[in-house]
């Protein structure tokens, strides 16, 4: 690839100063080796790289969403009958077209959660050699639950500390990124939401292999009891971060809160997977079809997503590190609307910039990549996304992508 200047107004991160009139400088290697007002930045390149003009637009770092399901649909269909009715290569299909619809949405980079290790790792690895087009890619491979436990149709049941840290090993050794734990129930049939299942213990026997081998730890919690377990064992990122208590109750847990800011928990919430449904719901209201059964579920769901999403903006509040997520895959719940979370945020009172740090600089320093993702910084991956405006002054600015960069190479028009 030949280096180049993009030219626009632009955001090299949301701690640096705005340039209406900016530069980015982009090596042949597609690495950042300048950013910075237009004039600096033309001269210190000089004049043989070839410029590309897109004024007025903004260019702005590329998003991330480390808290996605590439193999799944989000088109409602059940997670575990889509992996049962469906061949690994039909699920490498369905993780292909999920990656490339993130990228035209100008999502740069992607954490897979909970997937076949041989179908993510062989696409990522696709990806990385050229073979398809696609954003980057960090993976889990299977989650580790219990027997029987959320998600255990993926292959990961482990029971005991021991082979808590042999599966590790072996998914470690496959070439996973991190290391996914299911420390409560969740959606799958008979995994009771509010049973805690992991010991601290356990928890941190997967914590202690992770940082040996250079990864880290991701780790579900959808109840209250569950999350703090897993605070106390130490983890990177708290995936759901749902507050609540066996009653069923929203409890925000103040002291909780403080701890998880003092330790530098990292809480990827997913905020948005369930507005596909009420979105669906609310239609069939409006046309006078909705069931009794389904009127439930709306008014079930609706309290469920706003109290999160409040929680979250208290939790923000207090200081604790969020990043946005979608869990897209699951539910009603697509690739190409990464938007739908962060304008949740934003609805509930957080302002546009730090919406976009949430999108951008917290889930790369969750990847441990802050150095070279989530910002435009000299040194840093050139991966960058073109918008009409400027999203640090209206996150809703990320609806309307012109253009996406990934390593300073335009893709935008991916099939």
């Amino acid at each position: 690839m030949q280096g180049r200047i993009l030219r626009g107004s632009l955001v090299v991160s949301v701690d640096d100063p705005v340039c209406v009139d900016g530069g980015l400088v982009i090596t042949p290697h597609g690495v950042v080796s300048a950013s910075g007002p237009w004039e600096e930045v033309a001269a210190r390149a000089g004049p043989t790289l070839p410029v590309v003009d897109l004024r007025p637009n903004w260019i702005v770092p590329g998003m991330i969403d480390i808290h996605v399901h590439l193999t799944l649909p989000g088109d409602g269909t059940p997670a575990y009958r889509y992996y049962l009715d469906h061949t690994p290569e039909f699920l490498l299909l369905t993780a292909q077209r999920n990656a490339v619809a993130a990228l035209r949405a100008g999502v740069t980079t992607l954490r897979d959660c909970g997937g076949p290790a041989r179908v993510v790792v062989g696409l990522r690895d696709a990806i990385r050699h050229g073979l398809v087009r696609g954003p980057r890619l960090f993976l889990s491979g299977p989650p580790m639950t219990i027997t029987g436990g959320h998600m255990h149709y993926m292959g990961g049941e482990v029971d005991s500390a021991d082979s808590v840290r042999a599966f590790s090993r072996g998914l470690l050794r496959q070439g996973v990124d991190f290391l996914k734990m299911v420390a409560s129930g969740g959606g799958t049939p008979g995994a009771e939401r509010m049973l805690t299942t992991f010991t601290v213990e356990e928890l941190r026997a997967a914590r202690e292999e992770a940082r040996r081998f250079g990864a880290h730890l991701a780790v579900h919690a959808s109840n209250l009891c569950a999350t703090r377990q897993v605070v106390e064992a130490g983890v990177d990122t708290l995936e759901h971060a749902i507050l609540t208590t066996p009653e069923k109750s929203n409890n925000f847990d103040a002291g909780l809160a403080e701890r998880m800011a003092r330790d530098g928990v990292i809480v990827s919430p997913t905020l948005s997977p369930m507005l596909g449904t009420i979105r669906k719901l609310e239609a069939e209201k409006a046309e006078g079809t909705l069931t009794p059964e389904d009127a439930a579920t709306l008014d079930s769901m609706s309290r469920r997503t706003e109290a999160k999403v409040k929680n979250c903006a208290r939790l923000l509040g207090m200081g604790v590190p969020i990043a946005s997520t979608t869990d897209a895959g699951w539910r009603i719940n697509h690739f190409g609307d990464y938007a739908d979370c962060l304008e949740l945020l934003v609805d509930a009172g957080v302002p546009s910039s730090e919406v976009f740090r949430s999108a951008t600089q917290v889930p790369a320093r969750a990847l441990n990549q802050g150095d070279v993702l989530g910002q435009l910084r000299p040194g840093a991956w050139a991966d960058a996304v073109v918008l009409r405006g400027n999203p640090l002054e209206d996150i809703r600015a990320v609806r309307e992508v012109i253009d996406v960069y990934l390593g300073g190479k335009e893709c935008r028009e991916v099939t």
